[in-house]
């Protein structure tokens, strides 16, 4: 069956519906993954968007145990070939099989060098996956300038408070659409992780003394959680090593500063570098600066580095 990718910019794409045949607005992004595909697609922080996956072979080895979460969030997913017989001796199914299980729609069979080229020029922009050969471009345009994702925090925090035991350091992981990862594996180094819903009140989290507090990365803009972030902002504490993960506006990073001293990592960020950073800037504070806050994006198992990177951080 043929399927339509629509940009707001009028580009339109074809290729072959996979998954679901629903038609959804999205936003459109890209992720540059050479492998990962299972993460990438049950990864919240991929609510509200449609993913284009950038290698040109997805699902070859099928769907496996290496889930972010317990369901795919994205609300369409983009490839140019879809491998239909998957192989891996611990395939559970098929890509195709678990978009359509799970109502999500895709294209496959499309330019996507040429889709991810017009999303880092232009930038993010909505876009719409269909099956229907009729659309009305004059009458489509219009929805993709409208739409936006709106606060998608609520939908993938955690409903309740859950603990990893652990005998070391104990830490406040705030749930805006963290990933199962970031809690198994400051946990794997001992730390006891309690996982917090995102409306859960500061005067409960710093009741419960941690040593550290982790403000997970999430989906959607985060000028859309202006009641999180009111709360966020008593977390200031000079005795608590604070990571913020992506879910605080750039020009709410004021509260973070006033805490400590502040490091600011991206993706790939390796352990020598934030070393030299974090040392670089608790000598220009001054050594009486009781302690550090940093803002990191906390990938998946297949980029090792950053799970260094969290280790690092709390046994500093």
């Amino acid at each position: 069956m043929k399927a339509f990718l629509i940009l707001e910019d009028g580009t339109v794409f074809t290729g072959t519906s996979i998954g679901s045949t629903r038609e959804i607005i999205s936003e459109i992004v890209f992720n540059t993954s050479m492998t990962g595909y299972l993460e990438v697609l049950t990864d919240p922080s991929y609510a509200g968007q449609a993913v284009v996956m950038t290698y040109p072979l997805i699902g070859n080895y099928g769907i496996t145990p290496d889930m972010e979460s317990a369901r795919p969030w994205p609300d369409g997913y983009i490839v140019r070939e879809l491998s239909r017989m998957p192989s891996n001796f611990r395939c559970q199914g098929s890509i195709q099989d678990f978009l359509t299980k799970h109502d999500i729609p895709g294209i496959a069979g499309i330019d996507t060098r040429a889709l991810t080229k017009i999303l880092r020029e232009k930038g993010t922009m909505n876009g719409m996956i269909t099956t229907n050969e009729n659309y009305n471009l004059d009458e489509i345009l219009p929805k993709l300038k409208e739409y936006t994702t709106g606060n998608v925090v609520d939908k993938v925090t955690c409903s309740e408070k859950n603990v990893l035991k652990g005998s070391g350091k104990k830490v406040a992981l705030m749930d805006f659409g963290a990933k199962n990862n970031i809690a198994k594996s400051l946990n794997a180094r001992g730390c006891e992780v309690t996982v917090y819903p995102a409306h859960t009140s500061a005067e409960e989290i710093l009741g419960a003394n941690p040593d550290g507090i982790m403000l997970s990365n999430g989906p959607g803009d985060p000028k859309e959680c202006t009641a999180i972030i009111e709360e966020l902002k008593k977390l200031g504490r000079e005795d608590i090593l604070v990571i913020a993960g992506g879910v605080i506006p750039a020009q709410d990073y004021d509260f973070l500063y006033k805490a400590g001293v502040v490091a600011i990592f991206g993706p790939g960020t390796s352990v020598a570098k934030a070393a030299v950073q974090i040392m670089w800037s608790r000598n220009n504070q001054g050594n009486d600066a009781p302690s550090f806050h940093v803002k990191i994006h906390i990938s998946y198992k297949a980029q090792p580095v950053a799970v260094l990177d969290v280790d690092y951080f709390f046994c500093f």
